[in-house]
């Protein structure tokens, strides 16, 4: 059985390639005994392929391709406490078609020829028992225009969250996602969010393909393992990227749907190679000070993550 959760990238703005909270947990102990694992690092890459996306409103479609580079690491503290990082770096370009000056009209929001993104995470985890712990993480991110700057960008977030993990090594937790909005952008969000890690049989089991990050909830998807090395999987969880789009004080956001299939394939001990097709839709695109909100067409998309560990 594979213990890793997979990094499902395959969405309109990659989430972290991380694994859910629940899949960071070891393997269940013996009745009385406290969960141990040793340290590790990650680092992956990951692309996602080039796809068009219309705007309904007035025909305009842009082109977008995407590369991201993430680094990980966990240590443990002792038999009850874990202290993980991870960092990650991305870039969205971006190729429009069919729009005269500006994405609205009568305003500064001219089309961007690429996103770009730095973010960090530090995460808290307490093993109580053999049965529950707890998990505390705080993050900021930076998205924005590339001529733009990051520091008139930076967000911050905390997540906190509850497990529980059965006997039977099957685990629900829940827990509470704190973002605030763009420097200069009073906006705030508080969703509450459920932990799932549950085998069905032998082979098949219930989990969340993507941590709790700014890019939205962790999602579910239905995971077959076909060997030890070979897992099929299929899910669905909501994307958004919120970014810097014109001045200190105009925000954009691309919120979608992303519905994929994936297979992870263990190649090695240290080294996993993933790939994802999938549909993004219920999209839009909005800007905060403009009073328009765009409905965006479905489109097909693709993706790969290479991560290497040690």
């Amino acid at each position: 059985m594979n213990t890793k959760a997979s990094a499902i990238l395959l969405s309109a703005v990659v989430g972290v390639s991380l694994p859910a909270f629940a899949d960071d947990m070891p393997a269940p102990a013996s009745s009385g005994e406290q969960p141990s694992f040793g340290p590790s690092t990650s680092i992956s890459i990951t692309g996602v392929l080039p796809s068009t996306t219309e705007i309904k409103a007035n025909a305009a479609k842009f082109d977008r391709e995407k590369f991201r580079v993430d680094f990980s690491t966990q240590i443990p503290l002792n038999q009850s406490w874990v202290i993980s990082a991870s960092a990650g770096y991305e870039e969205e370009n971006f190729d429009w078609k069919n729009i005269k000056n500006n994405v609205v009209p009568n305003s500064t929001i001219r089309p961007w020829d690429k996103l770009k993104s730095v973010e960090a995470s530090v995460t808290l985890m307490h093993f109580y028992d053999q049965n529950w712990s707890f998990m505390l993480t705080p993050m900021i991110k930076a998205a924005y225009q590339d001529n733009y700057k990051a520091s008139d960008a930076w967000r911050y977030g905390l997540v906190a969250g509850a497990m529980y993990r059965y006997e039977s090594g099957n685990t629900l937790g829940f827990g509470l996602m704190y973002t605030n909005g763009v420097k200069g952008v009073n906006e705030v969000k508080a969703m509450p969010y459920v932990i799932v890690d549950w085998k069905l049989s032998d082979k098949l089991s219930v989990r969340n393909p993507f941590k709790n990050t700014f890019s939205g909830p962790a999602g579910i998807e239905l995971a077959y393992d076909y060997s030890n090395n070979l897992t099929f999987s299929v899910g669905s969880a909501m994307r958004r990227n919120l970014f810097l789009a014109a001045g200190k004080d105009t925000k954009g956001e691309i919120e979608e749907i992303a519905t994929f299939i994936a297979t992870e394939w263990n190649i090695s001990k240290s080294f996993t190679a993933r790939g994802y097709l999938g549909y993004l839709s219920n999209g839009t695109l909005e800007f905060d000070n403009q009073n328009v909100k765009y409905d965006l067409d479905a489109t097909a998309a693709a993706a790969f993550n290479l991560e290497y560990s040690f």
